[in-house]
């Protein structure tokens, strides 16, 4: 086998998992209780209402609250994009995204009435 071809493949194989360990780590959403949705790529978190200064008190960096509750203009928004590519729509509790599922599942998390 021609070694060029050799290092270049070893040197593509070695680079996804890098790759991909960034990339989740920038867009790691999850929900960490029942109704709440963390983005730590944004560092907020979301319940029903929309953003949440309590919940990114005790999921984040209060400081980074604090500087939220300064711009009050910030949290007035009814709409947030996710650093995961899904957009939520607080005013009409519908989230949305252009992968199969994906909008779904966060919907449920953040506006099913079991956890009202």
């Amino acid at each position: 086998m021609n070694p060029f071809l050799l290092v270049i493949c070893v040197c593509m194989v070695l680079s996804v998992p890098v790759q991909g360990a960034l990339l989740a780590y920038k867009t790691w959403v999850y929900s960490p209780v029942d109704g709440v949705v963390c983005d730590k790529g944004l560092g907020k978190c979301y319940n029903a209402a929309g953003f949440s200064p309590e919940l990114t008190a005790q999921f984040f960096d209060v400081e980074r609250v604090e500087l939220e509750r300064l711009a009050p203009q910030a949290n007035a928004s009814s709409t947030v994009y996710l650093s995961n590519q899904v957009t939520c729509h607080f005013s009409a509790q519908y989230c949305e995204s252009e992968i199969v599922g994906k909008g779904e599942y966060y919907q449920a998390v953040l506006f099913s009435s079991s956890h009202l």
